[in-house]
């Protein structure tokens, strides 16, 4: 004798808004920039097949289509997921960057304040262009290497500053 099994239909109402709402979200998760939205319907469609999972648990419901919408739910949700985590990190390494870039170019603007403020105090004119040499010589004839360290930072640097039109600086 075969034993039939009376299955009624619990948590089928569910399960289809979860399998719906899985596809839909499959199908967005793959869509580049807005597979980050997937997320939404993801997480309800996960939402909907575990309660849609309960009742038919309770009410001796069929499973198949409520684990097929769990499934397709949970793998929308984890390409959405790896959406936001491709897209978010860049952009956070992008902004930390710029922010350096930032950074860096308000130093290049006030040392170049700062040399035209020292033309200025040598009595040049800041608007004509000059060409500055800087030299700095280092004798090195054997010795240990405290006294090479001593004798660089000892020093002194000479700069001649000349007009580009070869006419000289007083």
């Amino acid at each position: 004798m075969e034993e039939q099994r009376n299955t009624t239909s619990a948590g089928q109402g569910f399960g289809i808004a979860a399998l719906v709402l899985g596809v839909i979200a499959l199908l967005t998760a793959f869509i580049p920039c807005v597979g980050i939205l997937a997320l939404i319907p993801g997480i309800l469609g996960i939402i909907f097949a575990i309660v849609a999972l309960v009742q038919a648990s309770q009410g001796h419901g069929a499973k198949a289509l409520i684990i097929t919408a769990l499934v397709i739910s949970i793998l929308a949700t984890s390409v959405s997921t790896v959406w936001v985590l491709m897209v978010s990190a860049p952009g956070m390494m992008m902004g930390t960057g710029l922010r350096n870039i930032t950074k860096q170019f308000h130093m290049l603007q006030k040392s170049l304040e700062e040399m035209e403020e020292d033309l200025e105090d040598l009595g040049l004119d800041s608007t004509k262009n000059y060409h500055i040499t800087i030299e700095k010589t280092i004798k090195v004839t054997g010795g240990d290497k405290e006294e090479l360290l001593e004798e660089l930072e000892g020093a002194d640097t000479a700069a001649e500053a000349r007009d580009t039109t070869g006419a000289g600086v007083e």
